[in-house]
């Protein structure tokens, strides 16, 4: 009966240990998550300030450097 105990605490304690791990990964992927949001939202934004930039060279008489 003593070792069905002290079994039982093993499997549980092991049991907690893997939900522990999996509660951070599951973090990890959520920060990931959103640095991935952020980092399309500021690509979007230098897009928008590069067609910008275009935008003003094509219509001025500024000569410009493209490749």
């Amino acid at each position: 009966m003593k070792s069905t105990i002290t079994e039982m605490k093993s499997t549980l304690g092991r049991i907690n240990s893997r939900l522990d791990e999996a509660e951070d990964r599951i973090s990890n992927l959520e920060d990931k998550v959103a640095e991935n949001a952020q980092l399309e939202q500021q690509q979007e934004k230098v897009q928008k300030h590069v067609d910008s930039l275009r935008g003003l060279c094509d219509n001025s008489s500024i000569p410009t450097f493209a490749s």
